[in-house]
């Protein structure tokens, strides 16, 4: 019996990952077999539902007792810290599993100065990935070719896109000097915790799985040309830092839905390692990191 060309395009699935950034990962199935109800991010981004992030910094840096803060606030006080170091790089390394594939996450931030670099990476069933070079308000993108199972991949300066800083938040979520995707608020957390293990400090929070990935989504939506928002069950983040409030480490668990010929799980976790006083330099576009 002939199958039709048509047929098994319709039929097949494709699995693309949306790590851009290197503090989010997803599995999303492709636009191909997505319901046909166009959605796009549109217009700037809603801060209303973050907090005052400047007004927690000048708190801190009057009152540095941990007692005066709720857990969540101190997640966010590492993760702005580390945003205001000028030298600074992170490696994530992660997996997502969907109903028909899994793909091993790669990604590497280098803050060098006012310069900043990000690559996220996907590779399995289907291998994409790109990168974002952010300097004097303008931020270039370039898509990945060839990327290999170990986390290499190549780059072409003909495929590139340049936008400002607003334009590209309002299609990737976040500017690349702000370190996490997530809103973190007292609007998104539904439960936290901290806790001492081995002289460090131990944040665990689970987030609004709707307005904690308001910036998320939109990355997610663009990454994969979707017609179509997933809907998260939940969002689960776990952050280590030392006594001095110093991010370390950030553990990402995600599970949602999207909809292609019914529901399709999927599940991602995501291990990120924060690097200070980073002598790491911004690779050029022929480099390849070595994860």
């Amino acid at each position: 019996m002939k199958i039709k060309v048509s047929t098994i395009v319709i039929t097949s699935i494709v699995v693309t990952s949306a790590v851009a950034g290197g503090l989010a990962l997803g599995i999303v199935l492709g636009k191909a077999l997505s319901p046909k109800t166009p959605v796009a991010p549109a217009g700037k981004i809603d801060t209303g539902i973050e907090d005052d992030y400047a007004a927690l910094m000048e708190k801190y840096e009057n009152d540095k007792n941990v007692e005066s803060y709720r857990p969540y606030e101190l997640a966010n006080i590492s993760w702005l810290k580390f945003g205001q170091l000028e030298h600074t790089h992170t490696v994530s390394l992660g997996t997502v599993t969907a109903s028909v594939a899994t793909q091993k996450i790669f990604a590497h931030d280098v803050r060098d100065g006012d310069r900043f670099f990000t690559e996220s990476l996907s590779a399995g069933m289907k291998k994409v990935g790109v990168r974002f070079y952010q300097e004097n308000g303008v931020v270039k993108s370039y898509t990945a070719s060839k990327v290999k199972d170990n986390g290499t991949a190549s780059y072409s300066e003909d495929d590139s896109i340049a936008r400002n800083l607003e334009s590209h938040e309002e299609v990737w979520g976040k500017t690349l000097d702000r370190p996490v995707i997530y809103n973190i608020s007292s609007k998104t957390v539904l439960s936290e915790t901290l806790t001492e293990v081995d002289g460090k400090y131990v944040v665990n929070l689970e987030l609004d799985p709707v307005t904690s990935v308001s910036r998320y989504i939109r990355q997610m939506v663009n990454i994969s040309s979707l017609d179509r928002y997933p809907d998260f069950k939940y969002v689960k983040l776990q952050f280590t830092m030392d006594k001095d409030l110093n991010i370390e480490e950030l553990k990402t668990d995600e599970h949602y839905v999207v909809y292609v010929i019914g529901t399709n799980d999927s599940k991602g976790t995501l291990t990120q390692k924060f690097y200070r006083e980073s002598s790491e330099t911004i690779p050029s576009l022929e480099e390849s990191y070595h994860y």
